[in-house]
């Protein structure tokens, strides 16, 4: 009986002490009289009728938006390389015409010549005299040269102006092959308004530069002179801000005031469309078709040889971008918009060539381009690198990298380059580039202090 006692007393001790306990955190263990007060407050306390709510991280807010949150150990990319240039980066470039040769100016005004696959650095410039705008994207111009000895080599030039000088520098060495002064100052004085574009071989190249006054300038270089000099203009009646494209012994000048023109090497017209609206973007060629936008919301397909209209859409916004595309999609066309009916993002296009057969009388067929739009992503600013069926891309002024299909421009999933960031040196910008051979595949990071990261992917994500 005296062990049974006990075994009782212990458990009714523990339940009365449970019930004071229970009493207590309610607030019944307040036996004064009169109405109960609130205990002070500290300096360091808040008062508040609900709990504070947990912060929120940033894979909260962009689940269900951009798709799940990836990292380093679920994604195929691997750290590639990483270099730590002298100086902060002012701008990054990649071009198509020397495939996997990434371009990096300097703060300091030298232009980096980098493997993209390696991070080796090939060759340095010396220092411009001004850094290069943004608005007036320098040009890579690939040529072959027959050797003394019957076979071929590659003469890769590139073409940037810095200040009120064209500079051609070799894309082997880095070496400056000759430059010419374009500023009001000089002989042929103009300021330019658009990029320098290049047409012909490189030891007689034509660079196409626009002008603020409404003409198209060509520059040649004599070699046996050793000099430079405007060889012909053409007096466009309006602006040409976008950069000038080449193709196949052809260039394609727009200007503001809605003009398409397509002139030969040296001085010829060859035909004139009329979009009706400002163009303001670089138009891109594919096949027969020539792909651009104008400032009225419409987008345009011509035949490149005759300047017809092969078709046209009406898009809810203005093209605000030069359209691209990927080798392994003939059929597939990604188009930039700027806000308007619907906000700026990126489009994903499917053309399709087809005729049209008259019945009412006996004509040849008519060939058109059907137009039609698979998807729409808003808030998507730039392409960072891609791979085949995949675009990996930011919204403005973003680090976080997103998967999009290109097929269905579903985001599949979002990786933020944020956690890679060093102490003391943040990243704060990614190389922006397209690459139509799918065959970089490298997410390329540069931070406040100058370093370059390159995450390569190997193999296919989703």
């Amino acid at each position: 009986m005296t062990q049974y006692g006990v075994w009782f007393g212990w458990r009714t001790t523990c339940l009365f002490g449970c019930i004071v306990s229970l009493c207590l955190s309610c607030g019944g263990g307040d036996t004064s009289s009169g109405p109960r007060r609130a205990p002070e407050s500290t300096p360091t306390q808040t008062q508040r009728s609900e709990p504070e709510p947990a912060p929120v991280s940033r894979a909260t807010v962009l689940a269900g938006v951009d798709g799940p949150r990836r990292t380093m150990e679920d994604l195929p990319f691997d750290h590639s390389w990483d270099l730590s240039l002298p100086a902060p980066v002012h701008m990054t470039w990649m071009d198509d015409a020397q495939p996997g040769l990434l371009f990096v100016q300097i703060k300091t005004g030298q232009i980096h010549g980098i493997d993209a696959y390696s991070g080796m650095t090939r060759w340095v410039t010396k220092a411009l005299p001004v850094l290069l705008r943004k608005d007036q994207p320098p040009f890579v111009a690939r040529d072959r040269i027959r050797t003394d000895g019957g076979g071929e080599e590659l003469d890769d030039r590139l073409y940037v102006i810095s200040g009120d000088r064209l500079m051609v520098f070799d894309c082997a060495y880095g070496q400056l092959i000759w430059s010419f002064h374009i500023g009001q100052g000089g002989q042929w004085g103009f300021q330019p308004s658009s990029g320098p574009t290049v047409a012909g071989s490189a030891r007689n190249a034509r660079v196409f530069i626009g002008d603020w006054e409404g003409r198209v300038r060509v520059i040649s270089f004599d070699e046996r002179r050793g000099r430079a000099f405007v060889r012909w203009q053409w007096n466009l009646l309006d602006v040409p801000t976008a950069q000038p494209v080449p193709h196949d012994n052809a260039v394609y000048v727009a200007d503001r005031g809605g003009k398409m023109r397509a002139f030969a090497f040296d001085r010829e017209m060859r035909w004139e469309y009329d979009a009706q609206a400002p163009i303001l973007h670089p138009c891109y060629v594919r096949g027969r078709s020539l792909y651009f936008g104008d400032d009225d919301n419409v987008f345009h397909v011509l035949d490149r040889r005759t300047g017809r209209r092969l078709g046209a859409q009406y898009l809810p916004s203005s093209v605000n971008g030069r359209p691209f595309a990927f080798s392994a999609e003939p059929e597939r066309l990604y188009v930039w918009t700027g806000d308007g009916a619907e906000p700026a993002g990126l489009r994903g296009f499917r053309t399709i060539s087809d005729n049209v057969t008259y019945t009412d009388v006996e004509r040849h067929h008519l060939e058109v381009e059907r137009i039609d739009q698979e998807w729409f992503l808003p808030g998507i600013a730039r392409v960072v690198a891609s791979s085949p069926g995949q675009i990996y891309a930011t919204r403005r002024n973003s680090l976080v990298v997103l998967g999009i299909g290109r097929a269905t421009g579903e985001i599949n999933w979002h990786w933020d380059l944020r956690d890679l960031e060093l102490p003391g040196d943040p990243i704060i910008d990614l190389v922006s580039y397209t690459d139509a051979s799918d065959e970089i595949r490298t997410v390329i990071t540069t931070s406040a202090r100058g370093r370059l990261v390159a995450y390569r992917l190997f193999g296919h994500t989703r």
